[in-house]
């Protein structure tokens, strides 16, 4: 009888080089550093061209299956975009920028699907991003005021990422050191990458980042609390609490050093995130729009637009608003979109950004969940996902890859994690032809 080889695996490769893996991460770590841009004009894009022509042939073993979500809506709202733009002042402008969010969304993301291995490679740049702001940050703390230094009243910024964009680099590693440091599973850099995190958030000061960690923080504790006593009966009490009670000390190093970047009372996260508790609490209409009146002046304004052109837009970017420094785009997504590139955008963008949430954790929570390492990522890219949709309720969306960036990586996250390697293998003959008689594939 003849002898058969080891079983192989209906799985595709998802191997990746060492080259591909490198540019993966050195894409990370250029499209984190959101205000790059400004120095050397479109530098991401440049740096996006030379990854796709390093890694292409990854979109081969791309996890196309679970892109079908993301094509429709996403191809739905670059339709809307190049509608909207065919007639608006400067058509090739809008055209061009339907073009970089197809990009964006149907080439850039799926490499990032094409298994582990690039997952893995894009959160090695997250966490190189990470500490480069730290640093940055440190020493302009330090007196190098070229590197970083106080950029608003109570908020701090690097060369690389001015507050407001300094919270998006913090929060996407921020959900992956606090899931594994919490179950048990973490790993020596997890500790100074969790610190790090926050350090980013409060250095930016952003009411976001406020809402994000006061949500966030909320939900985890609820998380351990059920956890632990699940654990509890199984007579592992508190275990998982136990771990977690050491992260006070290191908040408490957090509010002590503070003082070392924001003089006494001027920690922007704390003061502008109180003010918003407050204002919410009284439910004064007067009170909400002190907070932030050129935020509630584009809401008027935005809803003027939206009434005067309900099912067709202008073009991205058309509909703004009048602030002290000069007219700026709407700071609420949603309906930035409605108003620039009708309802079609709209619905699409919603759909994107607030659907692709449930849709992907009905499909992929159950798979994702047989694995603790895979448990980790397809929770951080929930996370992810669900802090874009929060910070498209505050803030604008463009078709910068700075601010994608989190979008494709809790997306790629979910789908890479909830994509389990086949259950039955697929058996070869001597020759290397496949045994296809039945019931030998699942």
């Amino acid at each position: 009888m003849t002898n058969l080889p080891p079983l192989q695996s209906r799985q595709p490769a998802m191997h990746i080089s060492r080259l591909q893996s490198v540019a993966i991460t050195a894409w990370v770590v250029l499209v984190t550093s959101a205000d790059l841009k400004q120095i050397v004009p479109y530098v991401h894009w440049y740096g996006t061209i030379a990854l796709v022509l390093l890694t292409g042939t990854a979109l081969s073993r791309a996890l196309w299956s679970g892109m079908r979500f993301c094509f429709v809506t996403g191809s739905l709202l670059v339709l809307a975009i190049g509608a909207a733009g065919l007639g608006s002042a400067d058509p090739v402008y809008e055209l061009l920028e339907a073009g970089k969010l197809g990009v964006i969304l149907l080439v850039v993301l799926p490499l990032l699907t094409s298994g582990l291995p690039a997952t893995a490679a894009a959160f090695r740049g997250v966490r190189i991003a990470v500490y480069v702001n730290v640093v940055l940050a440190f020493a302009g703390a330090l007196g190098y005021g070229a590197l970083g230094g106080l950029m608003a009243p109570g908020r701090f910024g690097t060369i690389l990422n001015t507050p407001g964009s300094l919270w998006r680099v913090g929060v996407l590693a921020l959900a992956g050191s606090v899931l594994r440091f919490s179950s048990g599973r973490a790993k020596p850099r997890d500790l100074p990458l969790l610190l790090g995190s926050l350090v980013l958030l409060l250095l930016d000061g952003s009411r976001t980042a406020f809402v994000i960690l006061t949500c966030g923080g909320a939900a985890l504790v609820i998380a351990l609390v059920r956890r632990s006593v699940s654990r509890a009966g199984r007579g592992r009490p508190l275990a998982i609490m136990a771990a977690v009670a050491c992260l006070a000390p290191m908040l408490l190093v957090l509010s002590a050093g503070s003082g070392m970047f924001f003089e006494s009372g001027e920690v922007g996260l704390v003061r502008r995130g109180l003010t918003v508790v407050q204002a919410i609490v009284t439910g004064n209409s007067d009170d909400i729009d002190r907070v932030d009146s050129a935020r509630s002046q584009m809401n008027r304004d935005v809803i003027a637009a939206i009434a005067d052109h309900p099912v067709l837009g202008n073009g991205m970017g058309t509909t703004r608003s009048a602030a002290t420094a000069g007219p700026v785009v709407i700071h609420n997504a949603y309906l930035q979109m409605w108003a620039d590139v009708g309802l079609l955008g709209f619905l699409s963008f919603s759909a994107l950004t607030l659907g692709s949430i449930p849709v992907l954790c009905a499909r992929y929570r159950r798979r994702a969940g047989a694995d603790p390492e895979r448990r980790v990522l397809f929770y951080n890219g929930m996370f992810l996902l669900a802090c874009w949709g929060v910070a498209a309720l505050l803030h604008p969306v463009s078709t910068e890859l700075s601010e994608w960036i989190m979008f494709i990586l809790g997306y790629s996250s979910v789908v890479v994690a909830g994509t389990a390697p086949a259950l039955r293998p697929m058996p070869y003959r001597a020759d290397g032809r496949t045994l296809l008689h039945r019931g030998c594939l699942a």
